[in-house]
């Protein structure tokens, strides 16, 4: 995984906003997903967590190396609740 890797570059693995839908409701039909929705997902750098395994699969259709181990360290180095800060709080 590149130091430099974030959330966004993983959405930015599509070069629309809109492929991404397009494929994240190819293999979740049921998921409700919109283009702003995804945007946002950009700007924030974070994908909420029910919609992370339909971007992994869709990532793996594509042939992009996207994992649930790679979510899981992206989304835990792009500012959440550290385990110390949370050992802290308890």
């Amino acid at each position: 995984m590149p130091a430099d890797q974030t959330i966004k570059s993983i959405i930015n693995l599509w070069a629309t906003r809109a492929e991404l839908e397009r494929d994240i409701r190819l293999v979740a039909p049921t998921v409700k997903i919109s283009e702003g929705r995804i945007h946002k997902w950009a700007e924030r750098n974070v994908i909420p967590a029910e919609y992370q395994y339909p971007v992994i699969l869709a990532a793996r259709a594509r042939g992009f190396e996207v994992s649930a181990e790679l979510m899981v360290r992206l989304h835990a180095s792009a500012g959440q609740v550290s385990s110390d800060q949370h050992e802290d709080a308890a």
